[in-house]
């Protein structure tokens, strides 16, 4: 069962990994594209 706990963590943290960096991506994303709204607003 030890080993299979280990395997659940790696699973488990690889999902977080996952999830944080799209989110991350989706932010940066959403921000650049919010900003070249409003640049485009001001020209």
């Amino acid at each position: 069962w030890f080993g299979d706990n280990i395997l659940f963590t790696d699973v488990y943290e690889l999902k977080e990994d996952i999830g944080v960096g799209s989110y991350s991506v989706c932010k940066r994303y959403f921000i650049a594209f919010f900003c070249s709204i409003f640049l485009f607003n001001i020209l």
